[in-house]
């Protein structure tokens, strides 16, 4: 799979140097999904469970569907930060414990605050990023479990 992805990008670049184009967005694109619920809200999620992708998590995307997210996977639970760098939307972020319990929201953070970094309270294993404003909507609580499917 990481294979084919590779060769897209390469057969990608060397049409857009084919048709004058001069500069490329890089994309970083997770292969993995999943589903997971949260109360009664499902989504779908790509996974960041590598260096690289956490590091680019959603950075360059222009949007992000509805009900849809990112969930960050760390191998050890701890204060990981997160910043706004290269994004072009607002995001909520929900921080989450070793047992899947959410134990903070951070809502509405903005892509003008990219030089501030932000970190839970206590220490996580998982962290959801989604469109700002979803926990809000779907009444998203501190406590709740999220059961992945």
């Amino acid at each position: 799979m990481n294979t084919l992805l590779l060769s897209l990008a390469n057969l990608l670049t060397l049409l857009a140097s084919f048709l004058g184009v001069n500069q490329m967005t890089t994309v970083i694109v997770s292969p993995l999904t999943t589903t997971l619920s949260i109360g009664e809200t499902q989504l779908i999620v790509e996974i960041a469970d590598t260096d690289v992708t956490r590091e680019h998590g959603l950075s360059d995307r222009l949007t992000l569907p509805e009900n849809a997210g990112m969930l960050f996977i760390f191998n050890t639970d701890d204060y990981h930060h997160f910043w706004m760098k290269d994004m072009n939307f607002p995001l909520d972020l929900i921080w989450i414990d070793d047992n899947w319990r959410v134990v903070e929201i951070t809502p509405n953070i903005s892509p003008q605050d990219f030089q501030k970094i932000y970190q839970p309270q206590s220490r996580v294993r998982y962290v959801l990023e989604v469109n700002a404003g979803f926990t809000t909507r779907h009444s998203i609580k501190t406590g709740e479990q999220i059961v992945l499917k």
